[in-house]
């Protein structure tokens, strides 16, 4: 019964850390809105980059410094092994839509934008 009760504590305490995190990411989004459309804030990118940096700070703080979260203290190995991968291949994915960008507004570029994305198979499995 207690292990039960230890399951329901942090799956509720789960279930509120995600609450929250939408309650916050919401009114962010909406203050975003005000400021870019009603505000006159002309720089876009730049709160894009404070946002980052803010959510960065929040993170290692919460991992670090207030242990809400389990570090997990990766080896350099594992975190090659395990993460550069996902990281290498959401940066190939970019590329491969700023190709198809590229594609698609200037002519002639359906074979070159056919030929990246036969090769997307191959460099997936050349990165796991």
């Amino acid at each position: 019964m207690a292990q039960q009760s230890r399951v329901l504590r942090e799956v509720l305490r789960a279930y509120a850390y995600v609450v929250l995190w939408m309650a916050v990411s919401s009114s962010v989004i909406l203050f975003n809105k005000w400021l870019l459309a009603f505000s006159g804030f002309p720089y876009p990118i730049a709160l894009t980059s404070w946002h980052m940096a803010f959510c960065s700070t929040v993170g290692v703080l919460c991992v670090r410094g207030l242990r809400v979260v389990k570090s997990h203290n990766m080896s350099g190995h594992d975190y090659l092994q395990r993460v550069m991968p996902i990281g290498a291949t959401r940066l190939f994915q970019r590329a491969l839509v700023v190709h198809t960008l590229v594609a698609l507004y200037s002519a002639g570029r359906a074979n070159s934008n056919a030929s990246v994305r036969a090769g997307t198979p191959a460099q997936r499995r050349t990165l796991r």
